[in-house]
């Protein structure tokens, strides 16, 4: 998967298991960096843009979200998801299990910082 700071990257990880057990899918994107985040919901209302849902990005980055109300625009987003996902690897309770030592305590020492990444 590529990132531009590891960091980040070991820090989101650090949440996998708790996701994972709550019944979550989770996928990496792997051919780059994807900083856009988009949702569409009821197939009618969208999201996009690059803001992420945190105090960071509402009150100190320069980011911003477009909500759009139109089916066009959903099966759209719709379709280039599902490209993307193909694109990705599911991460599974086992991949998680089967990981090294060195990965795991990376991920714990960064999920203690991870609210000021």
């Amino acid at each position: 998967m590529v990132i531009d700071h590891a960091t980040t990257r070991w820090a989101g990880r650090a949440y996998y298991d708790e996701l994972l057990a709550a019944g979550v899918r989770v996928w990496e994107y792997w051919p780059q960096m994807m900083h856009a985040k988009t949702t569409v919901a009821d197939g009618v209302w969208s999201v996009l843009g690059t803001m992420n849902l945190d105090n960071r990005s509402t009150r100190l980055n320069d980011e911003s979200m477009l909500l759009v109300h139109h089916p066009r625009v959903g099966a759209v987003l719709d379709s280039i998801f599902l490209v993307d996902l193909e694109r990705s690897r599911e991460i599974t309770p086992a991949s998680r299990r089967e990981r090294r030592f060195w990965k795991r305590l990376r991920e714990r020492a960064t999920r203690a910082v991870a609210p000021i990444l």
